[in-house]
């Protein structure tokens, strides 16, 4: 029964974990988030009214789930699986948007290191937009832009470094 709840929790993080490597908007991510650390809450207290009264230690458990509570809370707080597959995946990036300040013609949908860019293109304003996300409802991807100049209509955005951000339009 240990076993069955370390590997509940583990498979409850996963999700949460992809969402942000992948690029995922950060309103989706923070949302799925908190409805895991609900799921995280209701598997513990579970275990704990099942197996706490036999008389077994519940600290490794109990443990587990406080980790898999921290994992979940980092990545909304600092979206660090987002960072990190944006620094293995930025050599890419910068490929693909010299060739596209150059005014070259992406064949979409293209793998750029570790996310699928399905649109890119030079905004009227000279800011390179690489695509991940084609929704109706707003665009999401990455767009190589100044921290003090965005000519976007933004619904959230995050910083990955002076020059980078991940976007998602309104």
């Amino acid at each position: 029964m240990r076993r069955l709840f370390i590997v509940g929790q583990t498979v409850a993080v996963a999700p949460v974990v992809w969402l942000s490597a992948t690029g995922t908007e950060k309103v989706v991510v923070f949302l799925f988030g908190c409805a895991t650390g609900a799921v995280i809450v209701g598997l513990t207290v579970a275990w704990l009214s099942l197996e706490g009264t036999k008389r077994k230690p519940f600290w490794p458990p109990f443990t587990t789930a406080m980790f898999a509570l921290a994992v979940v809370a980092t990545v909304i707080v600092t979206a660090w699986p987002l960072r990190l597959s944006f620094v293995l995946s930025r050599p890419s990036l910068e490929r693909l948007a010299l060739a596209v300040h150059e005014g070259r013609r992406l064949a979409a949908p293209v793998r750029v290191g570790l996310f699928v860019v399905n649109q890119a293109e030079m905004s009227p304003r000279g800011v390179v937009c690489l695509w991940t996300g084609l929704a109706p409802s707003g665009r999401t991807g990455f767009v190589q832009s100044n921290a003090n100049f965005m000519p976007l209509n933004l619904w959230s955005s995050i910083q990955l470094d002076e020059q980078w951000h991940l976007v998602a339009e309104d």
